[in-house]
């Protein structure tokens, strides 16, 4: 029998992940590195952290433009390496789960590097400020971001065998769809929280559409690295993969994660 996710099990496994990943980068990575530099947080919201760094040099600045990207390679390095080392008997929602968290976090910190180093804008506009030749720096921010972004989701996907199975085509059909659904619904849930945001659309289109739409679009392309020649029935594994089942506390805890996510991060969280 063919292998069929529960596409509102996916869906919402990918809410929590990008409203996670968001937490991860804005909250954990920016706030923290605040607080490391003895900084004041203002506001944190789905999108941005206002930390008040007047007074503590360029160097805190920096830091804490840095502190979200660096988050984001931590944790989605982490959950990599949980996912490859997941025992057999994991189920296929832990496993998808851990490689979505991995997938969005590592995608948008490789991702951060390339927005600036082409756009100009962005934390690490912030922390190369200063180095000269700018466009060297930003060549080097652009270039090497492209070149880990592709290796990156080339990898991501590659390791995805336990959920897709290796028989061709099928397996990339399996990619496309469990991508494709979390990349949709969790670039929704990002840009309805972003449009409530006081900043107005400018920080929509600067900060939620680039770090969801553009950080992650790994997601909308990455399953075309899994074409090839179609495998041939005698060597076709015996068995489709297990597919992800439904799960009605994981919908019901991203349905109230995500009304959580929208109006109170969507809004903002002032502090001072």
């Amino acid at each position: 029998m063919t292998t069929r996710n529960d596409l509102l099990t996916v869906s919402s496994v990918a809410a929590l992940t990008y409203a996670l990943g968001s937490i991860v980068h804005e909250g954990i990575g920016h706030g923290g590195a605040c607080l490391l530099v003895d900084g004041i947080p203002r506001e944190l919201s789905s999108m941005d952290f206002d930390c008040d760094v007047h007074g503590l040099g360029a160097v805190a600045e920096k830091i804490v433009a840095a502190g979200g990207t660096i988050a984001n390679l931590i944790f989605g390095l982490g959950a990599l390496a949980l996912y490859r080392k997941a025992p057999r008997t994991s189920s296929q929602l832990w496993r998808f789960s851990a490689w979505l968290f991995a997938a969005v976090n590592l995608m948008v910190g490789t991702g951060y590097f390339l927005f600036s180093g082409v756009g100009g804008i962005g934390d690490w506009t912030v922390v190369i400020d200063g180095l000269e030749p700018s466009w060297l720096w930003r060549a080097i921010l652009a270039v090497g971001g492209a070149a880990l972004y592709f290796v990156t989701t080339v990898y991501l996907f590659n390791a995805l065998g336990p959920l897709i199975g290796e028989a061709r085509p099928e397996r990339y059909r399996r990619a496309l769809g469990l991508a494709t659904v979390s990349y949709l619904a969790g670039c929704a849930l990002s840009l309805l929280a972003g449009f409530l945001n006081p900043a107005g659309l400018a920080l929509v289109a600067i900060s939620g559409a680039a770090a969801s739409l553009g950080g992650t679009s790994g997601l909308a392309w990455g399953p075309q690295m899994l074409r090839g020649a179609p495998t041939p029935a005698a060597n076709a594994p015996p068995t489709d993969p297990e597919p992800i089942a439904r799960s009605w506390p994981v919908i019901a805890l991203a349905g109230a994660t995500s009304i959580l996510f929208i109006v109170i991060l969507g809004h903002g969280v002032h502090f001072h």
